[in-house]
């Protein structure tokens, strides 16, 4: 709420309800944001005038609430504030930050299943189509992904084609 008033919508508090479908028959932790009313000429004019403004705010409030007790997540948030307040950019903090730590190597993933016959079905539909592919259990899941150990533009490029093929794909962290 306060990153969205400072946006310039009016902050009408928080409110607790359980029973929304959208909240209720989620098996993951979820919350509904809602940011103006659309029948509002005036909550339009902020949208229209702010929009990467108020994605912002609601990304830093999700991140702020999901470091909360956690430390070094904190530290991190506050030498990116202190950067950004110095007037250095997004992807500058991140390069900076990044410097002294290995490249991240990236997997497309395509299906993550609890049922072991349907990740093995994607996998071979995977393999017929000469998709190189590899499943593998993520905890209580088993995982299917493209890609082995990539760069994020490989990855990236391997996700846009997975696409085209009617996949869905999520990038991920290897």
């Amino acid at each position: 709420n306060e990153k969205l008033s400072e946006v310039g919508f009016k902050n009408l508090g928080n409110e607790v309800r359980k029973n929304l479908a959208v909240l209720r028959r989620t098996r993951m932790p979820a919350i509904l944001i809602e940011a103006g009313f659309i029948n509002s000429d005036t909550d339009n004019a902020i949208w229209d005038a702010n929009s990467n403004a108020i994605a912002q705010a609601i990304g830093d409030a999700v991140l702020e609430t999901l470091v909360e007790g956690n430390e070094i997540a904190q530290q991190d948030m506050l030498q990116a504030d202190s950067l950004q307040r110095e007037g250095q950019q997004p992807q500058d903090m991140a390069q900076d930050m990044a410097e002294d730590t290995e490249p991240l190597r990236y997997a497309v993933q395509v299906g993550l299943f609890r049922n072991p016959e349907n990740a093995d079905r994607l996998y071979r539909e995977m393999t017929a189509l000469g998709i190189p592919a590899e499943s593998g259990n993520q905890g209580s899941f088993i995982s299917v992904r493209a890609g082995g150990s990539l760069s994020y533009e490989e990855a990236y490029e391997l996700s846009k084609e997975l696409t085209e093929l009617g996949f869905d794909t999520l990038l991920v962290t290897i």
